[in-house]
């Protein structure tokens, strides 16, 4: 059932403009009920994410009915909304709360003025502590990091998501934008010559050996893999939001050799999870083409930023992460610096508790077969 609270009378600090002064708050419970304007402010807004978007959640997550969506309005209009994974405690009605590339919101000031009553609704939940990462530019939100340090967040260590990312605008011609690149040209023209080709994936079985020669590539470099059935549900959701998601894959003489599932934020395109087969010779330049058809899908699409999926700039020379760097900077040098993410612990007795049960839950199921 949706909950709406008015509030008025906002404190409006001396420095900060455009600050809204009455706003109603609204909560969905079931974000299969999340009205569309909210949905498509998640989704379009400048800061917006696809991962804010709730259709995503319902095609990929395997426990949707732990998210929730928190909004606030303006004459009707949302000027501020997250959606939050709520991840409980056993035995307890309490959660940890997270935010992935959220909350989304158009103006830093307003971000500010309503925080305060933005974690009043989460305590309403039982919330222990609660996780942010706003996909905002580090530079833009000065003013709002340190808001929170004042409010008690401090930076999580333990979060995935990327903070140092390289950018292509998409703002020149294709051929201005081919020309733009530094490294990679030679190497894309070779794939063409050798009659690598680049498409969407096509079927679940074809998701299914992108995400086997994925799996071997993360194994042999040590890294960290997703299970088999998330990205056939990303490919799911790629059928069903064609303009938010694909899934590109390189083949060579009927042979994957590598693959990348690239997404939309609003005005920005994403290269996300994906790499090369490590079975196909060295030589062969496996994924210089499919980044590149992936910067031409992002053009079409209408977007002005291609994002090239976050970069690690202490990686140690000669390791996986370093080589990802050398590859992605032959693309690019525009570097980019992301909003950090920041936590606020509300319950600390409750907050150990779910981390001892996180550790003990991740000791068993690393023992249970595949």
């Amino acid at each position: 059932m949706d909950e709406s609270i008015a509030i008025s009378a906002l404190t409006r600090p001396n420095d900060l403009q455009s600050i809204p002064v009455s706003v109603q708050w609204q909560v969905f419970e079931d974000i299969h009920k999340v009205p569309e304007r909210v949905n498509q402010y998640l989704r379009y807004s400048k800061h917006g994410s696809v991962f804010q978007y709730p259709p995503w959640h319902l095609f990929t997550s395997e426990k949707p009915e732990r998210y929730k969506v928190i909004a606030a309005f303006e004459a009707e209009a949302p000027i501020f909304a997250a959606v939050v994974y709520m991840s409980p405690i056993p035995g307890l009605n309490a959660y940890k709360g997270s935010i992935d590339r959220g909350p989304v919101f158009e103006d830093e000031a307003h971000a500010i003025s309503l925080w305060d009553d933005f974690e009043k609704q989460l305590k309403r939940w039982r919330l222990c502590s609660l996780e942010v990462h706003p996909f905002w530019q580090r530079e833009e939100t000065r003013k709002l990091r340190a808001q929170l340090e004042r409010r008690g967040y401090i930076k999580y260590s333990s979060a995935t998501c990327h903070t140092e990312t390289l950018t292509i605008s998409l703002n020149p011609t294709e051929e201005e934008i081919f020309k733009g690149l530094k490294g990679s040209r030679n190497r894309i023209r070779k794939a063409m010559s050798m009659g690598i080709q680049v498409r969407g994936a096509q079927s679940i079985d074809e998701m299914k050996s992108f995400w086997h020669m994925y799996r071997d590539m993360c194994h042999s470099k040590e890294l960290n893999c997703g299970p088999c059935r998330l990205f056939e549900n990303v490919w799911r959701f790629s059928m069903a939001y064609p303009q938010d998601c694909i899934c590109l894959l390189g083949w060579l003489d009927k042979t994957l050799i590598g693959g990348y599932i690239i997404l939309r934020h609003g005005d920005v395109v994403e290269i996300t999870r994906g790499g090369a087969s490590t079975t196909v010779d060295p030589q062969v330049p496996k994924t210089d083409l499919i980044f590149w058809e992936a910067i031409r899908w992002a053009k079409q699409t209408g977007a002005s930023v291609c994002d090239l999926g976050g970069i690690t700039p202490d990686a140690e020379e000669g390791s996986p992460k370093w080589n990802v760097n050398r590859f992605k900077k032959k693309f690019s040098d525009h570097q980019v610096s992301l909003f950090e993410p920041m936590e606020k612990v509300f319950n600390q007795r409750l907050y150990g508790l779910h981390d001892v049960l996180k550790r003990i839950k991740k000791n068993v199921t690393q023992h249970l077969p595949v």
